[in-house]
C-alpha cells in the first residue's frame, strides 16, 4: 500500500472525474453516517458546525485515537478519500490514516479553526489524498487521526471513489496446477511498461510450468520469470503447467478415502477398514468433497465416476458437482443418479458432458438428496442414514468418448500450411487445440481472429488439429505444417 499525490484544495464538494467510481460517501446530516470511535475517542453529530447541509462529525480524544469507517474494494486500485476538516481552535493536526490489513498509510496535515457555522470565510480545510490497495483483500478503512492531544475536530462531506486506470490492465490465471503472480501489482499500466510474472508449479503434486498463455493464445514461451511488454490492451497471461503421469484415480484405501471430507456442516465422515461411512441426523443436503491432489482429467483421458457404496437409507439419488478451473459448474448428471435404498451397488457417473471436467478441476464433491418424484434435478434434501463407499473411481470409458468426437463439422484451409490456418464451422468454435504425433499438446487457442489461428511457432511435420463447440463437441483433422 503506498501514498500516490496529495491535493488542498478550497472549494465547494470535489466533482467526479471521468471514469471514477463512487465507493462510499458521507455527508453527516443527521447522524453520525457509519463512523465508529476507536478505544479512547468519541465521536457523534454535530449540528452546529458544518461545511455544508445541516451537521458534521465531531472527533475528540487523546493523542493517536482515531475515528473510522470501513468500505469495500473495487478491485485493485487508486482510492482517493476527500473531505472537510475544521478545529476547534487554530493551530491543529489531523492525520489522514488508511488501514489495509492492518497496514497504515498516512500523512499529517493543519487544520484550520474558530469558525462556527457554515464555511462563509473559506475556514474549513480540504484534504484530499489518494492510496493505491492490490485488491486482495474485500475491506479497508478511513481512520482519522487525533495529532493534538484533547483537541476536538468537525469532519464533512466525507468521498472516497476509486480512480480509473491509466494505462491498461494485466492480470495474470492459471490452469490449476499451480500459481501464477505479479511481482508488482498494479491496477493498470502504461504502454512499454515491463510486468514480471512468475509461475509456481504444485510439485507436491508432480505438477511443472509449461508455458505461458497470453490472451487465450500459447506461442511456446516457457521463461520463468516472464517479463511481458504492456501493448495497446488489457491483457491475461495464464500459467499452464503440464500434470504428472497418470495417477490412481480409484480411491479404495484408507489413506484415499480420508481426502474425502464433509464440504458443510451437515454430515460426518469415518473411515476404516478401506470404508468411508458417510453419515447424517437430520433432513440435510449431505455433501463430501475432494481434498487430495487435483486431477488431470484431459491429459489421464478421464471422462466417468464409479462410486461403490451400501445404502444405509431411504435416499436414492447420488450426484458429481464439478466446478472447473474455468470456473464452470456441473452437477452430473443432470438428471442425477438414482441409487438403491437399504442395498448396495455401483454408481456410474458420465462425465462427458461436464464441462468443468478438465485437467484441474477445482472441485469435486458428492451430494445425496431423495428423489421428488419429478424425474427431474430438482430433487429433495437427503432423509437422515448413511452411505459406506467402498470405493470413489475416476476412469476412462472408450463409449461414451465416442459420443463426443466428429459431432463439430468444419472446414481447414490450407492444409499443408505455414503460418496460419482457417477454420470455419456451422457451430461456434470455442477452442481450437494441436496435438502432435505423441498426443502433446502443442499450440491452444481460445480466442480466433477472423477464424485464423496462428501456427508460425509449430515444425514441419503432421499434427492433429481440435476443435472444440460451446458444448464441448469436438472434431479432428490432420494438419500438415510445410
Amino acid at each position: 500500500m503506498k501514498k500516490i499525490t496529495l491535493i488542498f484544495l478550497f472549494a465547494i464538494l470535489p466533482l467526479l472525474g471521468v471514469g471514477q467510481t463512487t465507493v462510499s460517501t458521507h455527508t453527516f446530516d443527521s447522524d453520525e453516517n457509519g463512523f465508529t470511535a476507536g478505544s479512547g475517542a468519541t465521536v457523534g453529530y454535530d449540528a452546529t458546525n458544518y461545511f455544508t447541509a445541516t451537521g458534521s462529525l465531531s472527533l475528540t480524544g487523546a493523542i493517536n485515537k482515531i475515528g473510522k469507517v470501513t468500505f469495500a474494494l473495487d478491485g485493485a486500485g487508486d482510492y482517493t478519500v476527500t473531505y472537510k476538516i475544521r478545529g476547534a481552535a487554530p493551530g491543529q493536526q489531523i492525520r489522514t490514516q488508511y488501514n489495509y490489513g492492518g497496514v497504515n498509510d498516512f500523512q499529517d496535515d493543519d487544520v484550520n479553526g474558530t469558525e462556527t457555522g457554515a464555511d462563509g470565510n473559506n475556514d474549513w480545510t480540504s484534504i484530499s489524498y489518494t492510496y493505491f490497495l492490490d485488491g486482495s483483500l474485500a475491506n479497508a478503512s478511513f481512520q482519522p487521526k487525533i495529532k493534538t492531544d484533547g483537541a476536538i475536530y468537525y469532519i464533512d462531506d466525507v468521498t472516497i471513489v476509486k480512480e480509473a486506470c491509466v494505462g491498461y490492465a494485466v492480470v495474470v490465471s492459471d490452469d490449476g496446477g499451480g500459481t501464477a503472480a505479479i511481482a508488482t501489482v498494479l491496477p493498470c499500466y502504461p504502454m512499454g511498461t515491463d510486468v514480471e510474472v512468475t509461475a509456481t508449479p504444485n510439485t507436491a503434486c508432480g505438477f511443472t510450468f509449461d508455458q505461458w498463455e497470453i490472451d487465450g493464445n500459447t506461442f511456446g514461451i516457457s521463461t520463468n520469470p516472464y517479463t511481458y511488454t504492456v501493448g495497446t490492451a488489457d491483457t491475461e497471461i495464464k500459467a499452464l503447467f503440464t500434470a504428472p503421469s497418470p495417477g490412481d484415480t480409484n480411491y479404495d484405501t484408507d489413506a484415499e478415502l480420508t481426502l474425502w471430507t464433509p464440504s458443510n456442516g451437515d454430515s460426518t465422515v469415518s473411515v476404516g477398514t478401506d470404508d468411508l461411512t458417510w453419515t447424517w441426523t437430520t433432513v440435510v443436503t449431505p455433501k463430501i468433497i475432494y481434498g487430495g491432489c487435483t486431477i488431470a482429467p484431459d491429459s489421464w483421458t478421464l471422462n466417468a465416476a464409479k462410486i461403490g457404496y451400501t445404502n444405509n437409507s431411504v435416499n436414492d439419488v447420488i450426484r458429481v458437482r464439478v466446478l472447473g478451473s474455468n470456473g464452470d459448474q456441473n452437477y452430473v448428471p443432470a438428471t442425477e443418479f438414482m441409487l438403491t435404498g437399504g442395498a448396495s451397488g455401483t454408481a456410474i457417473v458420465d462425465l462427458s458432458s461436464a464441462s468443468g471436467f478438465l485437467d484441474y478441476p477445482a472441485e469435486l464433491e458428492l451430494q445425496v438428496k431423495k428423489d421428488d418424484g419429478t424425474g427431474t434435478a430438482t430433487n429433495l434434501n437427503a432423509q437422515p442414514g448413511n452411505i459406506i463407499i467402498d470405493f470413489i473411481e475416476f476412469y476412462y470409458d472408450a463409449s461414451l468418448s465416442a459420443k463426443d468426437f466428429n459431432k463439430v463439422d468444419f472446414v481447414m484451409y490450407p492444409n499443408p500450411a505455414s503460418k496460419t490456418v482457417y477454420l470455419e464451422s456451422a457451430q461456434r468454435i470455442s477452442k481450437v487445440s494441436v496435438f502432435d504425433i505423441t498426443g502433446k499438446q502443442v499450440l491452444t487457442s481460445s480466442k480466433l481472429s477472423n477464424n485464423a489461428l496462428n501456427v508460425s511457432a509449430l515444425k514441419s511435420g503432421l499434427y492433429l488439429l481440435q476443435v472444440e463447440d460451446a458444448n464441448q463437441s469436438k472434431g479432428i483433422k490432420k494438419l500438415i505444417i510445410k
